[in-house]
């Protein structure tokens, strides 16, 4: 990317022998953005200094009076095959609207699509004491009629998660009372004798619930949790992440505090992470087991990521090192470990790597491709470490050059990344800006790398609308980024104060970004060259030149998707893909 704008320059060249070069010629591609230089800057630069064209500007996702309690806890965010966006959070209120887990879908350019769907609730002896009923775009689960019910039947994690290897997508919470409701878990998990359980919603991309069909002489749910024998006796497994595999099953992780199930592993105390395969009917493919190859606790509330062919679970490990602190261990599809616990400050070499905890406030992602990435706030900043898929070390490293020092602590100390196919990394983070007032403001920021982990430019601010300085005695906060990437698209979610009808409350704000233009592959055939590229937004134009120091000329304008052909007789030529910011 020359100049930091959103192009990417490949070049058709002759091979080496001049008198053959008519016949033989190859294609190579040149990254130019991975070259760029930028000094250091006191403020943060905007998403397309760094090659990032807008989407959206920053929109606001839960902030509709009617329904809206004033918070946006626990925020999630992940990309569905057709682009639409699954958001997720937290907004505790009363009643029928007391939002402890909640969903709703966006399409691809930022636009509510979920309907106003009515909620009821059938049960007087959990939350709702009188029968209610609310109409609204924010969902959570479904009956097997098709009925919705409130957000009140499970807290916290509002983990959102898409299909990397199709369609589908599937929503999270810790449930405690969803059996009074849906009746088929009334076994498991009610008001009365549950506690806190891992359960999961599996949807269509529309949002739609997803009806696998009827197995075993019974309509499947399409909800996923675990089984009355896991949660006997009674005891918490919190957690809900869940990740669908490229085998078409599904992962579902959670945190056991049953002591009994400390026998698992041989610990004599504390929480066992454990996990389950199931297909999206509810069959199982590996029953309840605990994560760790090791004798010791640990806690794990998010930590799932999916690889090609297969999944890997981060937890932070109880005990003392070096077997504590964030923890992996690889699985492939049927469920079976693959290696023993690996310990990520011992495989980076950096104890800073070793933070995060029960990854709550920090981020583990799978590219469904080859690598997994790590992203926490280790020594009061953010660090970022791509693992391979086989478990060694790709990279790790600070997300700030020390001559920018990014103050990334306290309150707003949660970290996120995204990887993208190619490796490609995008880390998340909320830092303190430059005030001249007497407090400290906060906002979302960004930075890019390539997948060797060198910068992509310096860090930048998400929002376009929140970089204000804040006001005299009053700071201005931004927490728990979370980002999504799939294609071309970046999403970035955020807990917000800036939105108008939220501070000093929060809302979930969130923006879409295209990613920077990156060249996947060329090919000659003849005098045509096909150019492949992801990134960027239609509509692209190419350009073509020649020799290095002529002047750029358009040769294809209007291109709609992330490929194009182009019949050159004339030679070896340079070529860049732009777009708009």
């Amino acid at each position: 990317m020359r100049g930091n704008s959103p192009q990417a320059e490949t070049k058709v060249i002759n091979n080496p022998k001049p008198k053959s070069y008519l016949m033989k010629i190859r294609i190579a591609v040149l990254i130019t953005m991975a070259a760029a230089a930028w000094t250091c800057q006191a403020q943060p630069v905007t998403p397309a200094q760094n090659g990032f064209a807008a989407v959206t500007g920053t929109f606001y996702v839960n902030t509709n009076a009617a329904w809206y309690n004033g918070n946006a806890e626990h925020p999630g965010v992940d990309i569905a095959a057709n682009g639409n966006i699954l958001f997720g959070w937290e907004d505790d209120g009363s009643g029928i609207n007391d939002h402890e887990a909640v969903w709703t879908l966006h399409d691809a350019a930022g636009n509510p699509i979920t309907p106003l769907t009515l909620q009821t609730n059938r049960s007087l002896l959990g939350n709702c004491s009188t029968y209610q009923s609310t109409t609204n775009p924010w969902l959570s689960f479904f009956r097997d009629d098709n009925t919705a019910i409130g957000g009140y039947t499970g807290w916290g994690g509002s983990w959102p998660h898409a299909n990397r290897f199709g369609n589908g997508l599937s929503w999270g919470a810790m449930c405690w009372e969803i059996g009074l409701e849906i009746s088929e878990l009334s076994a498991l998990n009610t008001a009365i004798n549950g506690d806190d359980t891992a359960t999961v919603q599996l949807l269509n991309n529309d949002g739609t619930p997803l009806r696998p069909g009827v197995i075993d002489g019974m309509t499947n749910l399409g909800i996923l949790s675990f089984t009355i024998a896991d949660a006997t006796p009674a005891g918490q497994i919190r957690g809900g992440e869940s990740a669908y595999l490229s085998s078409g099953n599904i992962a579902t992780v959670g945190q056991s505090g049953q002591a009994v199930d400390q026998a698992l592993t041989g610990q004599t105390a504390g929480n066992v992470p454990v996990y389950r395969v199931w297909t999206p009917g509810g069959l199982e493919v590996k029953g309840y087991t605990a994560a760790s190859s090791e004798a010791n606790g640990g806690g794990i509330y998010r930590g799932l990521g999916v690889t090609a062919n297969g999944f890997a679970i981060r937890w932070g490990a109880d005990g003392n090192a070096p077997t504590n602190g964030s923890t992996i261990r690889l699985f492939n599809n049927a469920g079976n470990p693959v290696g023993a616990n690996i310990n990520l400050a011992t495989l980076t070499g950096h104890p800073e790597v070793a933070g995060g905890g029960d990854g709550g406030g920090a981020g583990f992602h799978g590219n469904a491709a080859d690598a997994y990435v790590w992203a926490n706030n280790g020594g009061g900043t953010a660090w970022v470490t791509v693992i391979n898929a086989d478990g060694t070390l790709r990279w790790s490293r600070k997300v700030q050059d020390e001559s920018d020092p990014i103050s990334n602590g306290g309150a707003s100390a949660d970290v996120d990344a995204a990887i993208d196919q190619f490796g490609r990394v995008i880390v998340v983070f909320n830092a303190a800006s430059a005030t001249n007032f007497d407090v400290v403001s906060y906002t979302t920021q960004a930075r890019f790398f390539d997948k060797s982990g060198n910068p992509l430019g310096p860090r930048f601010i998400v929002s376009e609308t929140e970089s204000q300085l804040g006001v005299a005695g009053n700071a201005i906060l931004t927490q728990t980024p979370r980002v999504a990437w799939r294609g071309n698209n970046v999403v970035v979610a955020w807990e917000s104060a800036y939105a108008p009808t939220a501070s000093p409350s929060t809302a979930l704000a969130a923006r879409i970004l295209a990613a920077p233009i990156t060249i996947t592959s060329t090919s000659r055939s003849g005098t045509s060259t096909t150019i492949n590229w992801s990134g960027g937004k239609a509509p692209y134009s190419l350009q073509r030149r020649s020799p290095l120091t002529g002047a750029w000329g358009t040769v294809q304008t209007g291109i709609a998707g992330n490929t194009t052909t182009y019949t050159d007789a004339s030679g070896p030529a340079y070529y860049q893909v732009l777009c708009a910011q």
